[in-house]
């Protein structure tokens, strides 16, 4: 026998350990029953009053007034417990203003600690510039050193005599050109004396020496153009 009690007192569960209420959760709680409380009173003195009303209607005033004493003894607790219920709610509302701060300020603290935990050195982050500063300028001077002219290149002063040359070469073959084309004129003077003194001038000669100035003056414009 004591064998069976033994092996049921082991096998048996322990209780489970009935979870410790918080003080705002007590504070919701009593106010919660406030409530309920609240509505029996009211529905109370409801009842009282429609009593009262039915004794009075039957000329009974004696009852009736026992309802109302009754009614009224009903409305001084539930004026009572609503003036009670009001400061639980001021205090159920401080109460969560409180706990919200607390929580703001776990917050504060934890995001601090994480930052201050993570956050570089002011030692750190300078030499991190420095370092970022002399890279910057190691490629400035790397670019810089880029764009010079590689050694045995074209001189550009090279170049100006080349072209200065070019222009000269031009130059005198354009006066060549001209030389050769007054040489090639055929200017023919004319001979013999004319009325008026004035001496005579071939009809093809004079044509020709027109033919030439045109030629000329074509020649001119070119070159002044």
């Amino acid at each position: 026998m004591e064998y069976i009690k033994s092996f049921f007192w082991w096998s048996a569960e322990p209780a489970k350990p009935v979870p410790k209420e918080s003080p705002y959760e007590k504070l919701s709680n009593t106010i919660d029953t406030m409530d309920r409380r609240e509505q029996v009173l009211e529905n109370r003195i409801q009842d009282e009053t429609k009593r009262a009303k039915e004794y009075l209607a039957k000329k009974d005033q004696k009852r009736a007034m026992a309802c109302l004493k009754k009614k009224k003894l009903y409305e001084q607790q539930l004026h009572q417990l609503q003036d009670q219920k009001f400061n639980l709610e001021q205090l159920q509302v401080t109460s969560q203003n409180a706990a919200i701060q607390q929580d703001i300020i776990r917050v504060q603290q934890d995001v601090t600690r994480e930052m201050n935990r993570n956050a570089p050195k002011i030692e750190e982050v300078e030499a991190m510039q420095d370092e970022l500063n002399d890279a910057l300028d190691n490629q400035r001077d790397v670019a810089e050193a880029l764009a010079q002219p590689l050694a045995g290149g074209i001189d550009d002063d090279d170049i100006l005599e080349d072209l200065a040359a070019l222009e000269q070469e031009q130059a005198d073959e354009e006066e060549q050109l001209f030389m050769t084309k007054v040489n090639d004129m055929d200017v023919r003077v004319p001979t013999g004396p004319v009325a008026g003194g004035k001496k005579a001038v071939p009809v093809v000669a004079q044509a020709e020496a027109d033919e030439d100035e045109d030629a000329l003056a074509e020649l001119t414009a070119e070159l002044n153009a």
